[in-house]
């Protein structure tokens, strides 16, 4: 893992990940930790979510459950509250959301790959304390 900035308007912190398996990259990841603060955290996935609808397009999956409100990260926990846009591309399938903070670290996450596990359930992001 190592910081990179991908995204230059985008100020927060923002690391790179690659899974390989037998010298083959199976998934890359980006992970940008994000304020819990609700207007932070939804102007901060907007911008991203704005930049790549620019350079891919229309997703082939978006889904939107409940509203960056005082509590969407005990919604996050709970499955109530959901961020899933994904684009099919040459290279996979490029998921980008906002996956269950499993090591207390609430982040965007951006995941290259084949193919993605079930977009029915926020489980879904890279184990790793940032």
């Amino acid at each position: 893992m190592f910081e990179c900035k991908l995204f230059v308007d985008i100020a927060n912190r923002q690391l790179m990940a690659v899974e390989a398996r037998s010298g083959n990259i199976e998934t890359a990841h980006v992970l940008i930790p994000i304020n819990s603060d609700p207007t932070i955290a939804k102007a901060t996935y907007q911008r991203l979510l704005d930049k790549l609808l620019n350079i891919y397009g229309s997703p082939s999956l978006n889904i939107e459950r409940e509203n960056f409100s005082a509590n969407w990260i005990e919604n996050l926990q709970s499955n109530d509250f959901s961020r899933i846009v994904e684009w099919t591309t040459e290279s996979g399938v490029l998921r980008v959301g906002i996956p269950q903070p499993k090591t207390g670290q609430v982040r965007i996450e951006m995941q290259l790959r084949r193919q993605h596990p079930s977009a029915d359930s926020n489980d879904w992001g890279l184990l790793i304390v940032l």
